[in-house]
């Protein structure tokens, strides 16, 4: 399955309106563990029957493994093409118009994915750490971007897009 983000892992397990307690079908395939499936004939799940889990729909969402876009949600499209987010649209705030491309890259990684750390902003955007944080940096002089510790590990920040002024 295409990786998606964790915005629409969160979004896609919210669509989903089966019994938390119903079975669900994962793979114990690494490059297949993202989502749950209804159905073991479903086109995504081709595992054999040795790498099938059956586990609870609550046990799967609570893991952030979301549901197929196919068996579950009856969608015929896969990924994060469903997002519908054209960068295009979305657009660079004119505080940070004439900022240097590193800050409008941020920005827009926080703005497609949601809020994240600055490790996963460096993953994602493929800049250096201080590079990222040069960015944020401008983002909050700016008023742009919220930094708050991160609850998952009090080590890091997570950074959060502000609406625009």
């Amino acid at each position: 399955m295409p990786s998606i983000t964790q915005q629409e892992r969160i979004e896609r397990i919210e669509e989903d309106d089966g019994d938390p307690n119903d079975i669900v079908y994962l793979s114990s395939y690494y490059n297949q563990q993202a989502a749950y499936h209804e159905d073991r004939d479903c086109s995504w799940f081709n595992v054999d029957d040795d790498n099938v889990k059956e586990k609870t729909r609550a046990w799967a969402q609570n893991r952030l493994r979301y549901p197929c876009g196919f068996c579950v949600l009856d969608r015929y499209q896969e990924g994060a093409s469903n997002v519908h987010r054209d960068v295009d649209a979305v657009g660079v705030p004119d505080a940070i118009e004439s900022s240097e491309p590193v800050t409008k890259l941020v920005w827009l990684a926080l703005l497609i994915n949601g809020p994240m750390s600055t490790v996963e902003l460096t993953e994602v955007t493929s800049m250096s750490r201080s590079a990222v944080k040069r960015g944020i940096d401008t983002l909050a002089d700016e008023e742009l971007v919220e930094s708050r510790i991160d609850p998952r590990d009090a080590r890091r920040k997570r950074h959060t897009p502000l609406p625009i002024p």
